[in-house]
């Protein structure tokens, strides 16, 4: 999960997984974008979730929700590890 202010940008990474990465918005709520590195750039709408979902090369998935808070400065970005042969965020 992260936490990002509204037109806040985040930039996000994969662990593990086979590239190349593909990187989609699975549901955008907040107006925000995407680009094939992770690049993240939060909507103008405030209080919604917008849900990423990166794909590797063999089709593994992995998916980060991020909320959108209505004030500046809350980003915050969760790594977690994934195990050996999977795709993590």
């Amino acid at each position: 999960t992260a936490n990002v202010a509204p037109n806040e940008a985040l930039v996000l990474s994969a662990a593990g997984g086979t590239p190349p990465i593909t990187w989609k918005l699975t549901n955008n709520r907040s107006g925000g974008s995407i680009d094939g590195q992770g690049n993240y750039k939060a909507g103008a709408t405030a209080n919604v979730i917008d849900l990423i979902t990166a794909t590797d090369h063999t089709a593994k998935q992995a998916l980060i929700a991020v909320n959108h808070k209505g004030h500046v400065g809350d980003a915050v970005c969760r790594h977690f590890k994934a195990p050996p042969g999977s795709l993590g965020l």
